[in-house]
């Protein structure tokens, strides 16, 4: 399985277990546990995995904001991709996606920083 970027052009601003931010002690966190993109408001979100997968949900938090959920299961194992800060979806539960699919759009939403 290979992973790309979701959104293009893009510049990373937090990497797996980078804890830069303090609000992450404040909700309790340790450690970071995805990757940050820089996006623009609007900005278009592709699933970024060179295999299939399955949208497991769609959902509001109001720490995280609006977000999806997906699935993929592969010989390396089963993973779940997770996009937030989304303004809007475009994918819906049950739905099946392929690599490089419009999933939804960019915004600042949740405990967003930028």
């Amino acid at each position: 399985m290979i992973i790309f970027r979701a959104v293009k052009p893009s510049w990373k601003t937090q990497g797996f277990y980078e804890n830069k931010l303090p609000i992450y002690k404040e909700l309790g966190m340790t450690y970071h546990g995805g990757s940050d993109w820089l996006a623009s408001d609007g900005m278009p979100i592709y699933f970024d995995c060179s295999i299939g997968g399955f949208v497991l949900n769609t959902e509001i938090d109001n720490k995280g904001g609006l977000g999806i959920n997906i699935i993929t299961e592969s010989e390396e194992g089963i993973f779940k991709h997770r996009y937030w800060h989304l303004q809007k979806f475009n994918v819906v539960a049950g739905q099946t996606v392929e690599s490089a699919d419009l999933i939804g759009w960019a915004d600042n939403t949740g405990l967003s920083s930028g």
